[in-house]
């Protein structure tokens, strides 16, 4: 168990729009802003990737660059070039404490591990020249898009420094990634301070402080907001009674909660749900929900 597997098994990550490009002589590439994050995996050759407002960035054989927010970027090269791209989606209602800790470029260097191989291996079958695609490989392409995702994620996390604070590091941190691997994982049991810490191979109040000094704030507190984020997304998304979100957010009076998340989301359960109901069928009427 891990905080960002736990994370990311809320978040619903999912890979879209997973391409193959062989290039070669001079070839740029532009993607336009969006909501989607978005991944390049350079197979082979050379590529510099472009964001408005920085530094050109000179990607590597086997680099993984994900842009998280999904900015506006451009990639190019004088010569040949092999990137897997695609777009990454994901319960953007659950992912603050993940993409706020996130910079505008995460760039991670798969080249000769396993996941390299995998994808590289796995590409010959899902991703042929053959005018007719082989059965599942949609499906294939997506969960490729997964990987090299989460695979830049663990990259990120894993590249902090002594010192640093915020989720990234939190995650990195052995006792504290423990925490948060526990609180995400099982959000709906009743955790105490004193429980924690014990999974978490600290005393309660070496937990405490560790937790805050790199979150900002002690772990009930933390673990309160994220109740109140899964309740939002079961709002928008399931039939569940405000009643038994409540109890699943940890709150054994609906009045509680009614006032715990209109104080988080500015709306009261019922109205929040119909606000985001109706946003959900207007965007179903042109697009998927995403």
């Amino acid at each position: 168990m891990d905080a960002l597997s736990e994370i990311l098994r809320a978040l619903k990550l999912t890979g879209t729009d997973v391409t193959d490009g062989e290039h070669s002589a001079a070839w740029s590439v532009s993607v336009k802003a969006g909501a989607a994050a978005r991944f390049h995996y350079l197979m082979a050759g050379g590529a510099t990737l472009e964001i408005e407002g920085r530094e050109a960035l000179r990607l590597q054989v086997g680099d993984v660059a994900l842009l998280p927010h999904g900015q506006a970027h451009r990639l190019s090269e004088r010569g040949k070039a092999r990137l897997v791209s695609g777009a990454a989606t994901l319960e953007r209602s659950l992912a603050d404490p993940l993409l706020t800790a996130l910079p505008v470029l995460v760039v991670t260097n798969v080249r000769g591990t396993a996941i390299a191989r995998h994808v590289e291996e796995s590409l010959g079958f899902t991703l042929s020249a053959s005018d007719a695609p082989r059965a599942g490989a949609s499906a294939g392409r997506s969960r490729l898009g997964e990987l090299l995702v989460i695979e830049a994620l663990r990259g990120a996390i894993e590249s902090t420094r002594a010192g640093e604070t915020g989720w990234l590091a939190a995650a990195n941190d052995r006792h504290v990634g423990t925490a948060l691997a526990l609180l995400h994982g099982r959000p709906s049991e009743a955790w105490k301070v004193e429980k924690l810490a014990r999974q978490a191979g600290l005393s309660r109040s070496a937990l405490a402080e560790h937790f805050t000094r790199l979150l900002g704030e002690p772990p009930i507190t933390y673990l309160t907001k994220w109740r109140l984020c899964l309740a939002a997304q079961a709002l928008a998304t399931t039939a569940h009674e405000v009643r038994a979100i409540a109890k699943d957010a940890g709150y054994e009076s609906a009045g509680a909660f009614s006032h715990a998340f209109k104080r988080a989301f500015g709306k009261p359960p019922t109205r929040w749900r119909r606000t985001q109901r109706k946003a959900r069928d207007r965007k179903g009427s042109d697009t998927s929900y995403r």
